[in-house]
């Protein structure tokens, strides 16, 4: 099984000028800002030097096409035909993994990136989404690039112009937190461009992708924009009912207590424009900033010039994290997005601060994801607090704390879906030892959890396990599991061959465009599956910690089969302390 998708590449013609004199319509003049800082989530774009600037001017007055570098996705080849040791596996290899890859072996885990969806910068210091349709609108064509990054000279004097400024500045990489030369405006170097077409949704990603074509995302779209719609309406009177306030981008300053009520609203939804405030607001990230005031500007100016294996590593993976989201694209080669840019300082920033993680893959993920929603020092919070809170040593370099996620969902796939546990389970080896010896299919699970679903789900139908995840905590990426084989169990089953069934369950998750079918089995009392608690999830984790212990240490006294028929008892006993 090899799958490797490329993405078209995109152009940006300019326009010829006719005479040194004359001003071409449509560009507007440049106005420049010489050494002024930028604040966190500022437009504005960093790190032109004099020769670039050049460069640019000559590239205009030659009528000079400029193409976009075409972007690359991860292919992987699993092999199944024998079982996982998944206790030799370390984070080393999954980190090996390059693009263009076609093997990944029982040591190695990587992901494999696809078409998606997601959603454009809601910094509270930034415009809020809801307005980024109509600004793309007015500077895309076509498959061009997010020309918040796109530099336009209207003519070789203007251009000479800001060579002039920047050599009377010293020139910093564009990595750099304050850069020596500020354009003051975005939209004051676009030109006026023909409406965006609708080859991207709201998020800024393409609505085609591998499993989704554009008709099927066009056909669903308008019913679940009037759903949200309807949602949005709901949690406006919510917030009128706890008298509570919006500010001036149309986003609440507090969000209501928790509650059941507010849990039956965070389940169907949050409004997209609200996302990133309420993420950081139920995660407690405003008391995580306060108490840490100015860390992230330092730890950005301590690590701007620092290279090391994480760095190397950040670097290579940066542009292939959302390739196909415009915020992500870079307009011109050898100068980053302005959302790649601050991708580089959260990651690098978070490796420094988190020296038992550093950096390995599925982090960018995480990152790139909350950068469409938050500005980037709430980002790096958020990173901390999801490796901290949510998601405590998942990350880590031994990788072991997934291999006990894995062994979790393994065993709630056993109990609660033995038809397609038969079916994904492999051989009578892997049957008896299923927790010690993981199946294959857990080298496709796992990155369900290390990544949240960024990458799994389309990008809407990962938002909405994120609005839940921040509120409910981690055991929604059991349940969303369960609910995804419950899902793809008819498929699986019509299936003979073990390659076919796992790529079956590889690919079955991009297909669910709609996130209402999926929420309504996750949630629903009566759905086949069942509903695995925080307690229940407690005493599986000792459970299969410790089998997993006694399997590295010597060899255990009976099979994991034989041990856990003796524990399900016992676990039955605790099933009262669930809560729904």
């Amino acid at each position: 099984m090899e799958q490797a998708i490329q993405m078209p590449a995109a152009f940006i013609a300019v326009k010829k000028r006719q005479t040194a004199e004359r001003q071409i319509p449509d560009f507007e003049p440049v106005a420049t800002d010489v050494a002024k800082p930028a604040p966190i989530g500022s437009p504005a774009i960093e790190g032109i030097g004099a020769v670039q600037v050049q460069e640019l001017a000559q590239a205009f007055q030659d009528n000079a096409v400029v193409g976009i570098k075409q972007s690359n996705f991860i292919s992987a080849t699993v092999p199944i035909q024998s079982p996982v040791d998944t206790s030799k596996t370390t984070r080393q290899g999954w980190e090996n993994a390059s693009i263009g890859s076609t093997e990944l072996s029982d040591k190695t885990f990587d992901f494999e990136s696809q078409p998606s969806s997601a959603p454009p910068s809601e910094a509270r210091t930034s415009p809020p989404p809801a307005n980024a349709d109509s600004i793309a609108r007015s500077r895309d064509n076509k498959d061009t690039s997010d020309y918040q990054t796109t530099v336009a000279v209207p003519s070789p004097q203007a251009a000479m112009s800001l060579v002039a400024a920047s050599s009377r500045t010293a020139s910093v990489q564009s990595s750099t937190w304050q850069p020596s030369l500020k354009v003051a405006s975005v939209s004051s170097l676009t030109p006026s461009m023909p409406p965006v077409p609708d080859a991207y949704d709201q998020y800024g990603f393409r609505k085609r992708s591998a499993q989704v074509s554009e008709a099927e995302y066009n056909k669903w779209y308008p019913e679940y924009s009037r759903y949200q719609k309807q949602r949005e309406a709901k949690w406006l009177e919510l917030i009128k009912d706890y008298g509570l306030s919006l500010g001036p981008d149309g986003v609440p300053l507090r969000f209501p207590p928790r509650s059941e009520k507010l849990r039956r609203y965070i389940r169907k939804g949050i409004p997209p424009s609200w996302r990133g405030a309420a993420w950081f607001w139920y995660a407690k990230g405003p008391e995580k900033l306060n108490a840490h005031p100015g860390l992230y500007a330092r730890l950005c100016e301590e690590t701007k010039d620092l290279k090391n294996n994480d760095t190397e590593h950040i670097e290579r993976d940066l542009h292939r994290t959302f390739p196909d989201n415009r915020f992500f694209r870079s307009a011109i080669p050898g100068i980053d997005s302005e959302k790649i840019m601050a991708l580089r300082r959260v990651l690098t920033c978070f490796a420094i601060y988190q020296p038992k993680i550093g950096y390995c893959q599925s982090l960018n993920f995480i990152g790139a994801n909350l950068l469409l929603f938050m500005d980037e020092e709430r980002a790096f919070w958020m990173m901390v607090l999801i490796t901290s809170n949510y998601l405590q040593g998942l990350h880590e370099v031994d990788l072991e704390q997934v291999n006990i996620t894995q062994g979790i969902l393994m065993v709630a796939v056993r109990d609660r879906l033995p038809k397609v546990w038969n079916a994904l389970s492999g051989d009578q080896q892997v049957q008896d030892n299923f927790i010690s010896q993981l199946p294959p299919i857990s080298l496709c699970t796992a990155s369900w959890f290390m990544s949240m679903f960024v990458c799994v789900l389309p990008i809407e139908t990962t938002l909405r396990v994120w609005d839940v995840f921040f509120f409910e905590g981690p055991k929604i990426l059991y349940r969303i599991s369960l609910a995804i084989m419950k899902l793809a169990e008819p498929q699986i089953l019509r299936l003979s061959d073990d390659m076919e069934a796992f790529q079956a369950v590889q690919t079955f998750p991009r297909k669910l465009l709609d996130p209402t079918s999926l929420f309504y089995l996750c949630f629903k009392r009566s759905n086949g599956v069942g509903h695995l608690s925080d307690s229940e999830i407690a005493v599986l984790h000792q459970f299969v910690a410790n089998r997993r212990r006694e399997a590295k240490t010597g060899t255990p006294k009976s099979s994991d089969r034989d041990e856990y028929a003796r524990f399900r008892p016992r676990q039955r006993l605790r099933s009262h302390l669930r809560l729904y």
